[in-house]
């Protein structure tokens, strides 16, 4: 097994026991899992295809906290998965994220941590699989100090260390920021405010300049019992020394309540980022252990982003769909410079007490700008789930994943069998 992969798979589980420490949360899900399972392409070759068996241990937390002294929101899904196809390494599968910011001196002086992990291809014109995927690690902290001018007027000074970490590709950095917020109480549900931040990105395993991001912007956030909003609009710039770029800034993320069976999540946005630190704004769990998507590219790069999704549960069905779009051009590698389309679509339907059956459908497409080559990938996918005495469970799956690339075309068929074990569930939520 990868050691770093390791050490983040032990960070994640010590993590898992710190929450359950904390009795008092809002919301504490553990469920614990072991899993078997199969592949008749386990490399998704277009030639010299390999079955493999799959043996997998994992769980998945979600842990939420609000109070004046920690606000905590923790969410993983992890597999340690081994394979018996030879040449194939024993590797850790799965996102975790957790961000959590403790009240040293509640609403003057906080400290924040953010830790999140995740994987992507080092090889963009090769699927993913177990022999092209890297583990990707973004870590953050830093303290705020925040002070009040009047009764709706406030001002925070932040500060940050950070850290993007890949397991294969170069571009590894370490990041310097601070800033200063300036921010108006609009009413009890609503701010108004302005941000200006300074970040040096330093590389740490290939010979590159160092980066200069700057970032001024202004910030309107709004929560009510049905709906929030967050929407960021500015200026960015980077500047290494000897060439420099500039463009707007935009960030909007929109979250509604359509009525108590259905909701409305959407997103946008156009910014500079790297693909450890994409993993902080949020993680799509993985459909199966050892089977994800994304970068592992270390560059940094500008995203014009976007996406929605609409959730709906009601008695016994459960429906969402999803699309997200992404065009990324790298500052320094035009060869990587993609576009991104995304469509997933699941159902499920509990058929009884214990019983209920599911479908899924995913697509996927991407088209690099310089070689004028494109991937479309499909996965169809059924599932069944049974439960007893709300602790223990089990669940068999089946997945086909079909590509049409230009780099060549491939096709796989999994199955899994999963014993699960849910010692603890707390709160209203579940993912």
């Amino acid at each position: 097994m990868r050691a770093a992969s390791l050490r983040y798979a032990v960070a994640a589980v010590l993590a898992a026991a710190c929450a359950q420490a904390h009795a008092a949360a809002d919301v504490f899900e553990l469920e614990l899992r072991t899993s078997a399972g199969y592949s008749d392409n386990i490399n998704r070759a277009s030639v010299n295809q390999n079955s493999s068996s799959v043996y997998a241990l994992g769980g998945r937390i979600l842990y939420e906290e609000d109070t004046r002294r920690l606000q905590a929101n923790i969410a993983g899904d992890l597999d340690y998965v081994a394979y018996t196809e030879q040449g194939i390494d024993d590797q850790v599968v799965g996102n975790f994220l957790g961000d959590l910011n403790f009240g040293i001196v509640p609403e003057r002086f906080n400290w924040a941590v953010v830790n999140a992990y995740g994987q992507g291809r080092f090889d963009l014109t090769s699927p993913s699989s177990p022999s092209n995927i890297e583990g990707i690690n973004y870590f953050s902290t830093g303290p705020d100090l925040m002070w009040r001018l009047s009764q709706r007027a406030f001002v925070k000074i932040f500060g940050r260390y950070s850290n993007s970490w890949y397991e294969e590709s170069l571009g590894a950095n370490d990041q310097y920021s601070g800033g200063m917020t300036l921010g108006r109480n609009l009413d009890a549900d609503s701010t108004l405010s302005f941000t200006g931040n300074y970040t040096q990105i330093d590389y740490t395993d290939i010979d590159a300049p160092n980066i200069d991001h700057v970032q001024a912007y202004l910030t309107y956030a709004s929560r009510t019992a049905r709906s929030s909003i967050s929407m960021d609009l500015g200026y960015r710039k980077i500047d290494d020394g000897n060439e420099s770029d500039d463009g707007p800034l935009v960030r909007l993320s929109l979250s509604r309540d359509l009525s108590d069976y259905s909701s409305l999540d959407a997103f946008a946005g156009y910014e500079y980022n790297d693909q450890a630190g994409t993993l902080k704004g949020g993680l799509s769990q993985p459909g199966l252990p050892g089977s994800t998507d994304g970068y592992g590219t270390g560059g940094l790069y500008e995203d014009l982003y976007g996406g929605l999704g609409v959730r709906f549960s009601r008695a016994r069905t459960r429906l969402n769909a999803s699309v997200s779009y992404h065009d990324q051009n790298y500052a320094r590698d035009d060869v990587s410079d993609n576009e991104r389309t995304e469509f997933n679509v699941s159902a499920e339907r509990d058929l009884g007490r214990s019983w209920s059956a599911g479908a899924r459908v995913r697509n996927w497409r991407e088209t690099f700008d310089t070689d004028d080559a494109s991937n479309r990938e499909t996965t169809y996918g059924l599932y069944t789930r049974w439960r007893s005495a709300r602790t223990f469970g089990a669940e068999a799956a089946w997945d086909y994943w079909d590509r049409s690339s230009d780099f060549g075309d491939s096709n796989e068929n999994r199955v899994w069998l999963r014993l699960t074990w849910q010692p603890v569930k707390r709160g209203p939520l579940s993912p």
